[in-house]
């Protein structure tokens, strides 16, 4: 007796005092820890158990799928009051999840009705967490973009892409690296990179197969594709995938400013908070994309590359003083957005490392000139 009550004590000596590296180590370690997580989150509440994350964009991955998953009905009811989302396996600092948290809590009115998050990690709680909350039974506001696409929508969307990429992007030679739909990263194989194909993808795809009506928030939806995007050119062969185009739910193509918000107070925040740009490389285009209303000076993730930069490497390249003088600025500017024009909000996902690369081709091409 004396020796079970010593063993009980040990128990909870390693339930309270070990981390959960730690805990995870001893035989049945996970279904432990689980239970204890399970114990404390709140009753009712929906629980999510992330044993398989280990990295800062797979927390971001599953994140934003749980908020797209915690969508409204269309009976101003919702689904949970709360989440927990909690990862066993994931070693790195708090701070990441902090920086989501902090994401999420200042894009609640794009993601949805008053949705917050909050990072608790070990020892205040069993292992690192994330907790969402909505506010239960809030009437639904309007104020958030809302996903109106179909079936029909999604599918002429992806075809005109697909259209635009063969006709324009080849065709014109915007991108020297894509020279059709299924060769994308070509021109690389110098530095052993394998070319594979541009896969088109449209955000909204995802919430068609639902089969409950419900209110899905477009940057919910847009956030939740982009981490998948990241996640799948992460883990797949650039065989399989070379690029992504993300399709971005239809109400974006009308709304640009909007559509730019959300990239840059969201998606890129989201990137830099769990370290992702070391993984992929984005960029932003729109069928309405126009730097002026952008107004940046200075390059930016995502965007094209602002209109006075542009003159001055015209500037450097051109010596002819009468050429330069007969220049329209504003046709250098409408063909720098230009290069940006899609026909729908499109978010481009393309390979840090096949980025490196030709960057380091080009380099070596300008020295040989």
């Amino acid at each position: 007796e004396a020796g079970g009550v010593r063993f009980l004590r040990w128990q909870i000596v390693v339930n309270l005092a070990l981390p959960p590296p730690v805990r995870l180590r001893f035989p049945g370690g996970e279904s432990k820890l689980r239970a204890d997580c399970e114990a404390e989150a709140a009753p009712s509440s929906n629980f999510v158990w992330a044993g398989d994350v280990t990295k800062g964009y797979q927390i971001a991955t599953v994140l934003f799928k749980t908020i797209e998953n915690q969508q409204f009905h269309v009976k101003n009811t919702r689904i949970k009051a709360e989440t927990s989302i909690w990862f066993p396996y994931f070693s790195g600092e708090i701070e990441i999840l902090r920086e989501l948290a902090r994401v999420v809590n200042e894009n609640s009115h794009r993601l949805g009705n008053d949705v917050s998050a909050l990072a608790v990690a070990w020892p205040q709680s069993p292992c690192s967490m994330l907790r969402l909350s909505w506010k239960p039974l809030a009437p639904i506001s309007h104020e958030f973009l809302i996903v109106e696409d179909d079936i029909q929508k999604v599918e002429s969307a992806v075809a005109e892409t697909k259209q635009w990429v063969d006709k324009i992007l080849c065709k014109l030679k915007l991108c020297p690296y894509t020279i059709s739909l299924s060769r994308a990263a070509v021109g690389l194989e110098s530095a052993n990179v394998s070319p594979g194909p541009v896969r088109v993808h449209h955000c909204s795809k995802n919430i068609l197969c639902k089969g409950y009506p419900m209110f899905f928030s477009a940057a919910a939806v847009l956030s939740r594709s982009f981490w998948e995007g990241v996640t799948e050119l992460a883990s797949i062969s650039e065989e399989d995938v070379a690029t992504s185009l993300l399709i971005a739910p239809s109400v974006y193509d009308m709304d640009f400013r909007e559509f730019v918000a959300t990239c840059d107070e969201l998606i890129e925040p989201s990137l830099q908070a769990v370290g992702a740009d070391d993984i992929v490389g984005r960029a932003w285009f729109h069928p309405c994309y126009n730097s002026t209303d952008v107004g940046h000076t200075t390059i930016l993730p995502g965007h094209a590359i602002p209109t006075a930069i542009v003159q001055g490497f015209i500037h450097e390249q051109i010596k002819d003083k009468e050429r330069l003088q007969n220049l329209n600025l504003e046709d250098v500017q409408r063909g720098n957005d230009a290069v940006r024009w899609t026909p729908h909000a499109t978010i481009n996902l393309l390979r840090r490392s096949q980025l490196k690369i030709a960057k380091k081709v080009e380099s070596k091409l300008l020295n040989s000139r």
